[in-house]
């Protein structure tokens, strides 16, 4: 059975790309995809930091938030594809 870690990363890895956008975007929290991929087939809860860690291994840029929530260089265009495939 393949581990949490292997199974997040090949998640993020699978739906998002690091070099889509330059920028990061304040728009997109990391609850807010972090509930994707628990909603998904074979997503299970996953933690803030276990999270932003996997993404930050991956090559995504990212900062933490004055509420401590992590935002990284996800597109819009991107969130909106996987929000689209996992109605």
């Amino acid at each position: 059975m393949k581990s949490r870690h292997v199974t997040l990363r090949h998640w993020i890895e699978s739906n998002f790309d690091p070099s889509a956008r330059l920028h990061i975007n304040q728009y997109l929290p990391d609850f807010m995809i972090r509930r994707l991929f628990e909603e998904s087939p074979g997503g299970f809860t996953v933690n803030k930091d276990e999270f932003a860690a996997t993404m930050l291994a991956i090559g995504f840029c990212g900062r933490q938030t004055r509420n401590l929530d992590w935002v990284f260089n996800i597109s819009d265009a991107a969130y909106k594809k996987v929000l689209r495939g996992s109605r």
